[in-house]
């Protein structure tokens, strides 16, 4: 009787250390069990990045035009420029992605605060 335990606890030793091996070469037991990964969602394409400095820019001037009148941003539009497309993106150099959303945005709220200066009376 005290042979079978010994050769039960090799065998069971036999068993795991195969397990082990088989899990460390990347085996896997049962082919269907794979970890279900979910991709990241990233903005590739340029023009989903223009569309979305586009949004952030109308935001941008919706509450701009909010804080202060219209006027008043089409009066000191310069130096809301400057801000918006050089100092702002500085807050976002973490990622290439938010740098150039940061820049774009600038750049869309130039346009804006411009086309918007030819309807609003400053003087």
């Amino acid at each position: 009787m005290t042979n079978r335990p010994a050769s039960l606890w090799k065998r069971a030793f036999r068993v795991l250390g195969a397990a082990t091996e088989r899990l460390q070469s990347g085996y896997r037991t049962k082919p269907t069990e794979r970890p279900q990964t979910q991709t990241p969602t990233r903005i590739n394409t340029p023009v989903e990045l223009i569309l979305l400095a586009l949004i952030t820019a109308l935001g941008k001037t919706i509450v701009l035009a909010r804080l202060i009148t219209l006027r008043r941003l089409v009066i000191h539009q310069i130096w809301f420029e400057v801000f918006f497309t050089f100092i702002l993106p500085l807050a976002f150099l973490g990622t290439f992605s938010g740098a150039i959303l940061g820049v774009f945005s600038g750049i869309w709220f130039t346009i804006i605060v411009r086309f918007l200066g030819l309807f609003v009376k400053t003087t």
